[in-house]
């Protein structure tokens, strides 16, 4: 859903509502940050449309989501960043090529290393700030050990 702009997002939620998909969850920030966010740890690819859009291609989909009926969930990958701007020491890296972008270095953390919880915190009531109408959030913490 990177890629998105708005002709895909209806093609998606219209092709949901036919066939009476009543949820979706949206990950916009798994190893990249696919929202706008004023948290200085968090990367704000240039080539991301919901960052170029200042969010409101993210709301404008969460609300088509509504007036179909589609729960919407956001989620947040909290232990795995770009490695650029969150300056921890990370248990691990790796390399990701963004769609239509350049590769960046991840970087993966367990939820010992310090102040990767509160960040996770942070990020949550950001999210929960910038997008009220969502309907659930989700926290992935997916090899943390």
């Amino acid at each position: 859903m990177e890629a998105f702009e708005k002709p895909d997002y209806l093609a998606l939620l219209d092709d949901m509502a036919a066939a009476r998909m009543n949820s979706l969850l949206i990950c916009p920030k798994w190893s990249t940050t696919g929202y706008q966010s004023r948290l200085p740890y968090l990367d704000q690819q240039p080539s991301n449309k919901v960052i170029r859009s200042g969010n409101e291609l993210l709301r404008w989909a969460l609300a088509e989501a509504g007036k179909r009926h589609i729960k919407t969930w956001l989620s947040a990958f909290v232990t795995g960043f770009d490695l650029g701007p969150y300056k921890l020491k990370p248990c691990r890296q790796f390399e990701f090529v963004l769609p239509n972008g350049p590769a960046i270095q991840v970087a993966g953390y367990d939820l010992d290393t310090p102040s990767v919880r509160e960040r996770a915190a942070e990020i949550f009531a950001e999210l929960a700030e910038l997008f009220p109408g969502v309907g659930g959030l989700c926290v992935e913490v997916e090899d943390s050990g």
